[in-house]
């Protein structure tokens, strides 16, 4: 829970190196899970966590960590369409 305090000061510390990543985390994203050296998000789709993967973001986001933090945490993005909720996506209409 302490991670998913911080998440506003992270998105913070990330605007501030690059804007394009802020958007991307701050729209389609959310800590999911945390166990003391990896820091899982949550994404609500497949797009935007290969957009993430693919686009430098998560480079942007361990250098802000390093450095607001000093924190040297991997990171897994993970496809969590629940919003970080913890409830299981809604089954059928699709």
């Amino acid at each position: 829970a302490q991670v998913r305090n911080m998440w506003p000061d992270i998105l913070e510390a990330v605007k501030n190196r690059r804007r394009f990543t802020w958007i991307l985390l701050s729209q389609n994203a959310q800590v999911a899970g945390f166990d003391g050296t990896t820091l899982q998000l949550g994404f609500l789709n497949a797009g935007a966590r290969d957009n993430f993967a693919s686009s430098g973001s998560e480079e942007v986001l361990k250098q802000a960590l390093a450095e607001r933090f000093n924190a040297q945490w991997r990171i897994e993005a993970v496809i969590d369409p629940s919003g970080g909720g913890g409830l299981p996506p809604q089954s059928g209409g699709g």
